[in-house]
C-alpha cells in the first residue's frame, strides 16, 4: 500500500525546491502558500500541500508529449482513501534525468520510496538536484556511471573532444544527447517492465530547468 509522510487525498504530485508538491484550494488545512510568476511575467498565487517523500508500488509509468513538455509519469498503487498518487517529472531537468539514470537497477515488484532533494554544494556553489530512490535499506544509484573510476557505463554518451574548449552550446548538445539516450533505454528497457502506460495528463509546468553536470 502507497504511503507519504503528509497526509493528503490528492492525486497529482510535481516537484518544486526539492519537495513533491500537490496543488490544493486557498484554505485547505495544512496548505503553503507559493508567490510565483507566470509565464508572461504577470505574480501569481498557488496553494499546496508539500509532501517531503511518497512511497508505493508502481502500477503504471511512461513519458510523454504535453503542453509543458516531456515528463514521465508514475502511478503508484491505492493508498488508504484508494487514491493511486500520480508523480510527474520533467524529463527536461535535473529531477526527471536522474530518476532515469537509476530506475533500471529498481525491482518493481516491490515498493519504491521517492524522495526529491535540491540543496547548494559549498564548495563549488553548484545547484545539486535530483531524486533519491529507495528500496528497503537499499538507495539506488546511477545505473550509467562507476564513482569511482569516474567511467561511464552500458553506453552512455559522453563528451568528445577538448572539453576545455566547450561552449554552453556545446554542453547543451552534449546534454540532449544524453537525455536521448537515456529516454530511449527507458522505453526499450525499462518501461515494459510494467504492462500499463501511465495516462499523459500534466497538472502543471514544472519549475525552469537547470542543466545538469555532466554526470
Amino acid at each position: 500500500m502507497s504511503t507519504e509522510n503528509v497526509k493528503s487525498s490528492g492525486l497529482y504530485y510535481s516537484v518544486i525546491d526539492g519537495t513533491f508538491r500537490r496543488r490544493v484550494d486557498e484554505g485547505t488545512p495544512g496548505a503553503t502558500r507559493r508567490d510565483y510568476e507566470k509565464s508572461d511575467g504577470t505574480p501569481a498565487v498557488k496553494w499546496e500541500m508539500v509532501v517531503d517523500s511518497l512511497t508505493g508500488k508502481i502500477e503504471d509509468m511512461g513519458i510523454f508529449d504535453g503542453d509543458f513538455g516531456r515528463t514521465l509519469n508514475i502511478t503508484l498503487d491505492a493508498n488508504a482513501d484508494g487514491v493511486n498518487p500520480k508523480l510527474q517529472f520533467s524529463v527536461e531537468n535535473n529531477y526527471g534525468e536522474d530518476l532515469l539514470k537509476k530506475f533500471p537497477n529498481v525491482d518493481f515488484s516491490k515498493e519504491v520510496t521517492f524522495r526529491p532533494f535540491a540543496f547548494t554544494d559549498q564548495s563549488s556553489g553548484r545547484e545539486i538536484r535530483g531524486v533519491e530512490v529507495r528500496q528497503g535499506d537499499v538507495k539506488h544509484k546511477n545505473y550509467f556511471w562507476d564513482a569511482e573510476k569516474k567511467e561511464a557505463l552500458h553506453g552512455l554518451p559522453t563528451p568528445e573532444g577538448d572539453l576545455n574548449g566547450f561552449t554552453k552550446d556545446d554542453w547543451k548538445i552534449h546534454f540532449m544527447t544524453v537525455r536521448k539516450f537515456l529516454i530511449g533505454y527507458f522505453n526499450e528497457h525499462v518501461q515494459p517492465k510494467v504492462t500499463k502506460s501511465a495516462p499523459a495528463e500534466v497538472t502543471e509546468a514544472e519549475e525552469e530547468e537547470v542543466l545538469p553536470t555532466p554526470f
